[in-house]
């Protein structure tokens, strides 16, 4: 069996939980490797709108981490290019009900000294020109959030650890076993490869179930699976991110409004409209979830008949030259069923961390910094 150096922390799971556990431990002068099972990491990560949105959270707890994730989004890019663009979020009301939702929000934002303004449908208009004004009631700007490539942000994060911060990095690289041995962890590779360190984080989604079973909380955790279109570059230029009134009403923070009303229907679709720095614009995302137990009932096709409802909401909203189709994916993700994230550590060294799901984009980076502030207080 072949022996390696020990190192103060292992991450397992290179995606961009693992990454930014990463980088705060490495800030910290701790001796990290990172560890990736496939040649480059691929899966929910790489997947997502890549939209950093502080506003959809939960005010009881992410909120106010996702701001923090912002102002560390934002001090990376200063100093490389992150892929980060402060370009701001609009929520646009097409019904009374969603304006008053805003109305609320706006009120809760201000409280919080987040900044937020409200405009009438003909400054949202003017403000945002690709806009259909039919049968919109007013929107509410959000200037200070932002955007990210979800494709490129994570590889050139973990490229700028390697080359500025001495991460190393194990690519094609599959843990087959994790266990504390002689006060220390070890983890074992198919390669047979024995590496040791003071700390392993698993930042790995379902591998954990293989490597911890009687550690994984199936009951805890949902997967989900969304589905995204990409249309082909457009002359027409979107400013801001646009996301609709019904995204908005299954958002975290409006469970925080007066007027919240849980009773949207199941299939509505919730439309998140993005443009890429080449023009091209996403569209997103009709999400799918289910236990864990039953994830195989999620499938693997596309499906045709939710990229033509998505389509035609995004109709409803912005008018653009063309609406043609150029990729369209899925993303899988696992969940935690109430909001949270799943944290267990295990015989004092070993730390699992999963179920962020789709806020793991705006809530991360903070989170990762606050998590590896504790282990090394």
């Amino acid at each position: 069996m072949l022996k390696s150096k020990k190192y103060d922390l292992i991450v397992v799971g290179a995606g961009i939980t693992g990454t930014f556990c990463a980088l705060h431990a490495l800030n910290k002068k701790k001796s990290v490797l990172l560890i990736e099972k496939d040649n480059s990491p691929f899966e929910s990560s790489f997947r997502n709108l890549g939209h950093i949105n502080p506003s959809g959270q939960s005010f009881a707890k992410w909120f106010d981490i996702s701001r923090k994730s912002l102002r560390i989004y934002q001090g990376l890019q200063e100093n490389f290019d992150l892929t980060f663009s402060k370009t701001g979020t609009w929520y646009i009301a097409k019904s009374t009900q969603e304006l008053t939702l805003l109305h609320e929000l706006q009120a809760l934002f201000e409280e919080r000294n987040y900044p937020a303004q409200l405009y009438s449908p003909a400054d949202c208009k003017q403000l945002n020109p690709a806009l259909i004004t039919n049968k919109i009631f007013g929107g509410i700007h959000l200037p200070n959030e932002g955007v990210v490539d979800s494709k490129e942000m994570t590889h050139r994060l973990r490229n700028h650890l390697i080359s500025d911060l001495g991460l190393h990095y194990k690519p094609n690289t599959l843990v087959v076993d994790v266990e504390k041995r002689r006060g220390i962890a070890k983890i074992v590779t198919s390669q047979q490869e024995t590496i040791w360190a003071d700390h392993i984080i698993l930042a790995c989604g379902n591998q954990t179930q293989l490597l911890l079973p009687n550690h994984y909380p199936n009951e805890l955790l949902q997967k989900c699976q969304s589905q995204i279109i990409k249309l082909s570059p457009q002359r027409t230029q979107l400013k801001n991110t646009l996301i609709s009134g019904a995204s908005v009403e299954c958002f975290s923070s409006s469970q925080s409004c007066p007027s919240f009303d849980n009773s949207l229907p199941q299939d509505e679709i919730k439309l998140t409209i993005k443009q890429l720095k080449d023009g091209s614009v996403l569209l997103g995302e009709t999400v799918r979830s289910t236990s864990i137990q039953k994830q195989s009932d999620l499938g693997f096709e596309l499906s045709m008949e939710a990229n033509n409802r998505l389509i035609e909401k995004a109709k409803t909203f912005i008018d653009l030259p063309a609406w043609d189709i150029e990729s369209t994916w899925t993303n899988t993700y696992l969940e935690h069923v109430g909001d949270g994230v799943f944290s267990k550590t295990v015989d004092d060294i070993i730390h699992i961390l999963a179920g962020m799901g789709n806020k793991s984009i705006t809530t991360s980076p903070a989170y990762t910094q606050m998590f590896i502030n504790q282990l090394y207080q």
